[in-house]
């Protein structure tokens, strides 16, 4: 593998405006150059300056939520001459508090941009709700907030995402789940044009090493000539007999990437050992496949800023299961996103998925885990991952490993 000599700077940059000065004729209120901006045409949420409605104290067009059991307050803050939104939870035992702002109408296909500035003493999360045309409601989390120090001074937060097919309305939830507090303003969703790549990529990914891929995945990918990133978590292959090493020799031999999966597969965040569980993994897969492992994927998708400057130490690239589309603009190879394939995934789920890529020339990585006539719900039928491999073949993507793919696209960055 190729590593780019160029250090990759991962900037999510939220363009947060407040077009004071022009303001779009739909504007709810009269406003003067300095007064406050209700609604434009620009940023998608209504009232993002806090003001109050006429008859409530609520900020016009926002709403208090939460649930659980726990102690939760809202307020709306004055500071510096600039409104904000607060919640603080005590006695927490589950759930969440959160300020969002009332849905608005986004269309299917379109993607979008969510900023947000904020400061808090704990870690916030943030999830897109969208509410489906058929009456019930879908949850997009976005990536996880890299936030290493909570010094109570502003941060802002980033991200994009695509409203799904049936898709009505979103907003987007910005919260906590812990005790705590978070302050937050300039919340702003716009329109998003993804910077593309010179072409699109689609990267193959399979999680945790199951015996059965071997004889099912693997005579399928091989037949159509395509190459796959398999993440091992090496509790399933050390101290096992032969024929399980001879499954993973079988894969890098026929030219597929290995990766680490870490040792136990166990909750990165909550581990006593996260060196041991990056370290051994990596060590004892390149002794056994006699290649370079420089991908990791996290079991469960579960990281955090501890998480991923570990990760850092002892890989280039990293997988997370947040879902999305990697783009020129938006790449973060410490959290790379993806689209998760489960065992009601369609053949015709794949080739939308394929066909966003081509049309964006961005990079996407699907990820699998068993391949087996006894699926589970995150598996995949074999006949139907027949059909996947076919409809990647007939739309002409090109298909790379995790490692190559990075080496063709870093020197575009």
């Amino acid at each position: 593998m190729k590593i780019c000599k160029k250090k990759v700077l991962v900037l999510s940059l939220g363009v947060l405006v407040f077009a004071l000065a022009s303001v779009s004729l739909f504007s709810s209120i009269s406003l003067s150059a300095t007064g406050p901006v209700i609604y434009n045409s620009d940023n998608l949420i209504y009232n993002p300056t806090f003001e109050l409605s006429e008859f409530g104290a609520n900020p016009d067009g926002w709403l208090k939520g939460g649930y659980g059991t726990n102690s939760a307050s809202h307020e709306l803050v004055n500071e510096d001459g600039r409104k904000s939104v607060k919640v603080t939870i005590s006695n927490y035992v589950d759930g969440d508090a959160k300020w969002y702002f009332s849905p608005i109408t986004v269309e299917p296909g379109k993607q979008y941009r969510f900023s947000v500035r904020y400061k808090t003493n704990v870690t916030p999360f943030a999830t897109v709700v969208f509410d489906m045309a058929d009456g019930t409601q879908k949850c997009l989390g976005l990536p996880s907030i890299r936030q290493k120090y909570f010094d109570c001074s502003y941060h802002e937060y980033s991200d994009t995402f695509i409203a799904p097919a049936g898709s009505v309305k979103a907003s987007v939830y910005f919260f906590i789940k812990q005790d705590g507090w978070l302050q937050a303003n300039r919340y702003s969703l716009r329109e998003y044009a993804p910077a593309g790549f010179e072409r699109s990529l689609l990267t193959i990914t399979f999680d945790d090493g199951h015996e059965v891929n071997v004889n099912t995945a693997l005579p399928i990918m091989n037949e159509y000539g395509i190459k796959s990133t398999q993440f091992f978590a090496t509790t399933f292959i050390e101290d096992k007999p032969q024929s399980v090493l001879d499954g993973v020799l079988a894969f890098s031999q026929s030219g597929h990437e290995i990766g680490s999966h870490s040792v136990s597969h166990p909750l990165l965040t909550a581990t006593n050992s996260l060196d041991y569980e990056l370290e051994h993994s990596r060590h004892y897969l390149e002794e056994l496949a006699e290649q370079p492992v420089t991908s990791f994927a996290s079991p469960f998708g579960d990281y955090d800023y501890s998480v991923i400057s570990a990760i850092e130490d002892y890989y280039v690239l990293h997988r997370s299961v947040d879902e999305g589309y990697n783009t020129k603009d938006n790449l973060n190879i410490h959290a790379l996103r993806v689209q998760n394939v489960l065992s009601t995934t369609s053949a015709q789920q794949i080739t939308e998925w394929v066909n966003q890529a081509q049309s964006d020339n961005t990079w996407l990585i699907l990820v699998y885990h068993r391949v087996t006539d006894s699926p589970g719900f995150f598996d995949t039928p074999v006949g139907l991952f027949e059909q996947h491999v076919q409809t990647i073949i007939d739309s002409g993507i090109t298909v790379k490993t995790l490692s190559d793919a990075y080496s063709e696209i870093c020197y575009q960055l």
